[in-house]
């Protein structure tokens, strides 16, 4: 039984199971040291660590060793047991026990080494079955008779996973991170072998070393090297100097937190080692904002109340920042629906506030109590829960169930936190105040709501004037593009199916919400005609009723090739990550992917030069001409609608069999069309907007469901999309730059596939 996907995220899984093995040996205090490599070219994973090493002797249970008991039966988990099986894994039968025995069935082939009592152990296994038994010797002299430990090397069954799946390092990278942060004893080492890894390394190699001679001192605390990473001699922390203004009500915030980095030795490994903690991973987290203290908020508390549970928790609030990025995890898993240990934290932080507000008479008697969502505005924080008995709602453990963590969360949480609160009262101050004004914006934004409302009535229509509606009232397969302007509008509205598909032009660039409150939000005409367009509730709004009034089930963004059509894309994406990030959790974001060449074959050889015609003028020319050539009429291959961000960001230029004519997605697509062409055989039309194309080029390359190409945007990493959001769309020029500098000359469309 194989709960999961067999796509990428599926084969990314097939990792994590390996790894949490050796994360929990580093949680048991038996192991220091986990290593991961990844052959791209092969596809073979490592995972390596020093803990015990799992046991080889023969199991009570099967009968076989204990090696290849959980190697090969169902369930058997990863835990070390008392009694008698303390000489093998328990069988445990557990819901979640699938663990590397699933993986070893989704394998080609798999090979294990343990090294322990002095001995090395091997064995091999080929599709889930052991081909030969246990083998075992001696360590000899010159090597480490006291080693211990547990190496995984296992490569994807290609024959059960998509066609053309990959690792992808980027996500690997971001889990260890994340690991490294939660366990701040142990040093995680990542690398990545082949052919496009080697620019990605050397990229990673060349921005640790920058960062390694341009930062350095001391941070906040006046502590030399918090936060060095295990090979850097001298620290990593960044203090960027750049300040944004605030409100009477609240102080000046205080220069960024220093920011710790990774480091990348010669032979292309990259370590991972915080020694500072959840205070670090807060501070990398918020490394692109402003705080409003210098130090996390910082509380750990183990086996609270005889319990089993432990809670470690760090929050920091920042100045320049609407919303909030909250993280959580539980027993190093990282639960992305969040669970009971959040719902702990969060009702914790909006008593506790409120109840020192009124005690420090912030709020008068009469004031209304501040909501959880103000509260929290700003606010980057981690907690991270350990559970002996976790119960997770459903197979994929997104979400943590047990009732009990959420009164041991909030307990902790309204001590620990409230009493460091009461200690820094300047902190606190700033904290309410920033609250308190969230609350004024948030009053001003529910009356510039009910403003846009009432306007709607007035003009009997709860929809705007520019949407084009669809007809059909099936919402799963209706959809929405947000085109750019009205001439690009006017072609989409000629071309779209009328049933399915409707139409919104959007005038020019809309308003950059990132450094917005709510109030600015509701009070711009183009947000507003978006929000009732697209039938979005109250900005903030998550679970079930989030996306209750949604009228489409695909959101399209299809904007002009050029930059400003790039610009408005970001634009869009922002609004929406930030209104409601629910969209993308569930899948409703995606891209629309226009040609951004036409070649036209020229019969007979080359024409006479003519006087160009730009616009819809030339298209049409181009458009005439085609129609007199019967070799020239171009049908465009049909291509899946692509479902994940992995897609490449460009495809083949199609063409129909045996015709010349061919639409071209970017140069190099054109690039490819032109290799085999003769000079003076061919013209080339360039779309420079969507205006520019006939409704019927339209309707065959972009809106056709059977032959155009769309991405769907996804959030692998909340956290990581908001800090790029923040990079890219807020007030801070010096890391937005670097950011354009590093990357500028490989983006495409797949670096918004957040």
């Amino acid at each position: 039984m194989y709960i999961g996907s067999t796509g990428v995220r599926g084969l990314h899984h097939l990792v994590y199971e390996i790894l949490d093995n050796s994360i929990d040996e580093v949680q048991a205090g038996e192991a220091t040291s986990v290593e991961v490599s990844v052959d791209l070219e092969t596809g073979w994973v490592t995972v390596a660590d020093d803990g015990r090493g799992i046991p080889t002797a023969i199991h009570p249970a099967t009968g076989k060793s204990s090696l290849e008991t959980v190697l090969t039966v169902l369930h058997a988990g990863g835990k070390f047991g008392g009694g008698e099986s303390s000489s093998g894994y328990q069988v445990s039968g557990g819901l979640h026990g699938v663990g590397v025995s699933v993986v070893n069935a989704l394998s080609s082939a798999l090979r294990v080494t343990v090294w322990r009592e002095g001995q090395e152990h091997t064995q091999s296994f080929e599709r889930g079955n052991a081909i030969a038994p246990l083998a075992s010797r001696p360590l000899g002299e010159g090597e480490d008779r006291k080693r211990t430990g547990t190496k995984v090397a296992f490569r994807y069954d290609d024959e059960i996973f998509s066609p053309g799946v990959a690792f992808e390092p980027e996500t690997i990278r971001a889990r260890l991170r994340e690991l490294a942060f939660l366990n701040s004893s142990a040093t995680i080492r990542f690398k990545v072998i082949g052919g496009s890894s080697k620019r990605a390394v050397a990229a990673a190699r060349r921005a640790a070393l920058d960062s390694a001679e341009e930062e350095g001192g001391a941070d906040s605390d006046g502590v030399v090297g918090r936060g060095v990473p295990a090979t850097a001699s001298a620290a990593d922390d960044e203090d960027e100097g750049e300040k944004t203004s605030s409100s009477a009500s609240t102080p000046a915030a205080l220069p960024s937190s220093p920011v710790p980095s990774s480091t990348i030795d010669a032979e292309g490994w990259e370590t991972f080692h915080f020694a500072g903690g959840l205070e670090e991973y807060v501070r990398w987290l918020n490394r692109d904002k402003s705080p409003l203290h210098p130090r996390p908020f910082y509380a750990r508390v183990d086996n609270v109340a005889g319990t089993g549970v432990g809670v470690e928790v760090a929050l920091q609030w920042c100045a320049d920042s609407f919303s909030d990025t909250l993280v959580g995890f539980v027993n190093s898993v990282k639960t992305v629906d969040g669970g009971t240990h959040m719902d702990g934290l969060k009702a914790a932080l909006t008593r506790t506030i409120n109840s020192l507000a009124r005690s420090s008479k912030a709020l008068k008697d009469g004031d209304p109590s501040l909501p959880g969502d103000h509260v929290r505005e700003g606010l980057g924080g981690v907690v991270a829960v350990r559970v002996p008995d976790p119960e997770f709602e459903g197979q994929t453990k997104t979400r943590l169930g047990n009732p009990e963590v959420r009164k041991i969360v909030d307990g902790v949480v309204a001590k620990e936190v409230g009493a460091a609160l009461e200690l820094d009262p300047r902190a606190f101050d700033a904290i309410v105040g920033k609250a308190m004004q969230a609350f004024k914006a948030a009053e001003a934004a529910k009356r510039a709501r009910e403003l846009v409302r009432r306007k709607s009535v007035l003009v009997k229509s709860t929809l705007p004037g520019k949407l084009a509606d669809c007809t059909g009232a099936d919402k799963e397969r209706s959809e929405i593009f947000l085109v750019e302007g009205d001439s690009a509008g006017g072609s989409a509205k000629q071309a779209r199916d009328r049933a399915t598909q409707a139409i919104l032009p959007l005038r020019g660039k809309i308003l950059n919400v990132e450094r917005k409150d709510d109030a600015s939000l509701y009070k711009n005409a183009e947000i507003s005609d978006l929000i009732v367009a697209l039938g979005l509730g109250v900005k903030g709004e998550s679970g079930e009723g989030a996306l209750a009034g949604l009228r489409y089930g695909k959101v399209i963004l299809l904007t002009d090739a050029d930059v400003d059509g790039a610009h408005i894309r970001t634009l869009l994406l922002t609004f929406l990550f930030r209104y409601s990030r629910e969209l993308f959790e569930r899948g409703h974001v995606f891209v629309g992917v226009p040609p951004l060449y036409k070649v036209n074959p020229v019969r007979g050889g080359a024409r006479k030069k003519k006087k160009t015609k730009g616009g819809a003028a030339a298209a049409a020319e181009a458009e005439e001409a085609e129609m007199d050539d019967e070799e020239a009429v171009v049908e465009v291959e049909a291509e899946a609608e692509a479902s994940s961000s992995s897609s490449s960001s460009s495809s083949k230029p199609k063409k129909a069999p045996g015709t010349a004519a061919v639409y071209c997605y970017d140069d190099e697509d054109l690039a490819k069309a032109l290799k085999d062409r003769p000079a003076g055989s061919y013209t080339i039309q360039r779309f420079k907007g969507l205006g520019e194309m006939m409704p019927q080029q339209l309707w065959e390359t972009t809106l056709d469901p059977s032959s155009r190409t769309l991405r769907r945007l996804t959030l692998k990493d909340a956290a990581e999309a908001s800090h790029l959001f923040s990079l890219l769309m807020g007030d801070r020029v010096g890391p937005r730059r670097e950011l354009i500098e590093s990357h500028g000359t490989r983006m495409n469309l797949e670096d918004l596939d957040i």
